[in-house]
Formats: structure tokens, sequence, C-alpha cells
């Protein structure tokens, strides 16, 4: 009976700990995701999900601890995933997108400037004239097909007919020169200044703003049964909530080398996501 009374003694984290990270038919997986890659925790862990509200920093605490948020009358800690795992922070990730987006826009602003210089000149215009060719084109092509938020391949592909005619024009205007026409290839330059220049200034503005929103984070508050003081997960995006079958999991070892005290249990295939997904040990962030 003592022994028994023991038990029931113990927190719940320790009584449930191997059950919970073992294959179970009968209890879903949180799938979410970091950057580019896929994580899944046990729902077992997981009290509710929340958009991340408004959150205050907090003095003499770690690195990965965001801040603190209130959340039905009780200070919850954030812990930022993606610093606690090693991936490099959202905010970071942000704000270095909005600065590329600000050196390929005044990148253009010079092309402009340049062409113009080199027509009232007369000297050779050496920046590119493909479209493709010059830094944002070379980038455009490659982040677009990785881009999967609907709403911003939406507005990249609006970039692609004035990004395209801003670079046509370096030829027309040097071909108005040649024929001794400099003051309608300015002219052109000027046109383009204030009709697709403009446009792509305004798509830049555009777009900054819809990467921005479209990173919300996500808050998974932790059951407080797990838990020495109110703790919440931040993730990027939530991917799904589903069953795990115990066919879909794999043998961690045959794709990557694990250490001791890794928080990676496991690796399993999820319905929609292409990738294996990592499960993690919860208590190894609390």
């Amino acid at each position: 009976m003592a022994k028994n009374e023991q038990n029931e003694q113990k927190p719940m984290n320790l009584m449930n700990a191997t059950e919970i990270l073992m294959p179970n038919e009968n209890f879903p997986w949180v799938i979410f995701r970091l950057q580019d890659q896929f994580f899944a925790i046990s729902s077992n862990y997981v009290q509710s999900m929340i958009e991340l509200p408004h959150f205050n920093h907090v003095p003499n605490v770690p690195e990965y601890v965001r801040g603190v948020i209130d959340y039905q009358g009780q200070p919850v800690y954030l812990i930022d995933m993606r610093k606690k795992i090693g991936i490099q922070p959202l905010e970071m990730e942000i704000a270095e997108f909005v600065e590329l987006m600000n050196m390929r826009e005044a990148d253009h602003k010079n092309w402009l400037n340049v062409l113009e210089q080199c027509i009232n000149e007369d000297r050779e215009f050496t920046l590119a004239t493909d479209a493709e060719k010059c830094r944002f084109g070379q980038w455009y092509l490659e982040f677009l097909p990785t881009v999967k938020n609907n709403n911003l391949s939406f507005w990249l592909k609006k970039f692609d007919l004035p990004h395209k005619k801003i670079h046509g024009i370096a030829q027309q205007a040097i071909d108005l020169l040649h024929q001794d026409k400099k003051e309608r290839a300015i002219q052109l330059i000027e046109r383009t200044r204030d009709g697709e220049l403009d446009k792509m200034i305004k798509l830049f503005s555009k777009l900054k703003e819809i990467y921005k929103s479209s990173n919300n984070e996500i808050a998974m508050i932790v059951d407080p049964q797990f838990t020495r003081q109110p703790t919440a997960l931040l993730v990027d995006q939530i991917m799904s909530v589903e069953i795990l079958p115990r066919e879909k999991w794999r043998e961690i070892d045959d794709y990557i080398s694990v250490g001791t005290g890794s928080p990676i249990t496991g690796l399993a295939e999820f319905k929609d996501i292409q990738s294996l997904v990592a499960t993690l040990d919860v208590s190894c962030f609390l």
C-alpha cells in the first residue's frame, strides 16, 4: 500500500514520460515548423495553442527565453524553440529579408540613375540588361519556387512584368542615343522611373509587410502538470495535429546520429509533410 501511495504522489511528467515519447495509437501529435524543419511533440503536453500576444522582456533569464506573456491571468514564460534548438531566430530572419529587399530596391534606383548618366555622357552601360541576371532576378528565380505561402507568392509574381520592363529599356535608350535622340532616351528613363520603378518600390513595401505578417508565431501553452513554472513553446507554424500510427515511425539511427541528451526521440512520416519529422522530448525544453 505504501508503494502505491508513493506512486500516486509522483509528478505526472515522471509517471508518463516513457508512454508519451513512444508510438501510441491513442493520442495525437502536434506537428510544427521551425524555419524549414519539422518537429512533433505529444499533444499530452499541450494545454492550448494561441497566436503570440504582446509579451514583456524579463531580465536575468537564459537567451532562449523570449519574455513573459499574460495567459488567463498567469505569467507564462516564452521558450523560443528556434534559439533553444540552434536555428536562426525568426526576428533575425525577418530583419535580413527586409534588409535584402531594401538593397534590391536601391539596386534598381541606382540602375536607372547609372543608365541616365551613361546616356547623358555617351558612355558604355555595363549593368545587367537581362532581368534574370541582376541580383534581384537571380534571387527571385531561386526563392519563388520555395514559397509555400500563397499570399506571398501572389505578390512576388507581380514583380515579373515591371522588373522585365525596367531592364528592357536599357537597349531601347542606347538605340535612341545612337540615333541622335538623346532627349527621347532621357524621357524614356524618366517615364520608367515614374512608372515601372514606382510600381516595384510599392511592391517591395508590400512584400516586406506580407513577409512580416505571414510569420506570426504560435505559442503552445504547456500543460502546467508538466512544468515547475507556467511555460509556452514558441514555434513558427502549427502544421497539423494527428495520430502517429506505429508503422510510420522510422529507426532514428538509420538517418541521423543522436548524442546523449538530445531532445530528438524518433523520426516519423506524417501526412502532407515530405520530409521526416523529428519527435521531441518536451521535458528537455522545460
